[in-house]
């Protein structure tokens, strides 16, 4: 009989820790464990009219989401020298869906100055952007893969971050 594959919960909360800390730290308005293509899109789309209300425009959105996708594979890369559970071509894929939909999302996928000619080299630059942003944070990160690993939920997650960041932040 063929072998079934384990789950690896220290892996998949590496992964998820680091899409966690990183939407959450880059003020996304959405922040999925393990999310898709197109899902932070639909998200986006769905809230962007009041988002706008509330926070006024978003400056950088799509650059910001790319560096919160390419996160997992940073954490993941990092940690185990290879990729198992974290999808390294999903920021280009969304960056693709963007474009295709950029006039009904309300976003401008060039700020920033990219070029659809760029795209990979974007995706580059999300990576390092993602790498200095989780050995920042990696004390945070740590220790969220290790409350993700016992069970913890989105509220304790969130808790986590907030009382780290609050008292990494205060001693600024």
């Amino acid at each position: 009989p063929p072998l079934l594959r384990r789950r690896d919960l220290a892996r998949e909360s590496t992964v998820e820790s680091a899409s966690f800390l990183t939407g959450y730290v880059l003020g996304l308005p959405t922040c999925a464990f393990m999310p898709t293509a197109v899902r932070p899109l639909d998200l986006i789309a769905s809230s962007s009219e009041e988002m706008s209300k509330l926070l006024g425009p978003q400056p950088r959105l799509i650059d910001r989401m790319l560096i919160w996708l390419m996160a997992p594979v940073v954490a993941e890369q990092t940690a185990y020298g290879g990729i198992i559970i974290s999808r390294p071509g999903l920021a280009l894929e969304m960056l693709q869906a963007a474009r295709r939909r950029e006039a009904s999302l309300g976003i401008d996928v060039q700020q920033g100055g990219w070029t659809r000619e760029e795209d990979e080299a974007r995706v580059r630059w999300a990576f390092t952007e993602a790498k200095k942003l989780l050995s920042s944070y990696g004390g945070v990160r740590e220790a969220l893969t290790e409350q993700m690993t016992i069970g913890s939920s989105v509220g304790g997650s969130v808790q986590l971050v907030e009382n780290r960041l609050k008292s990494r932040w205060g001693a600024i």
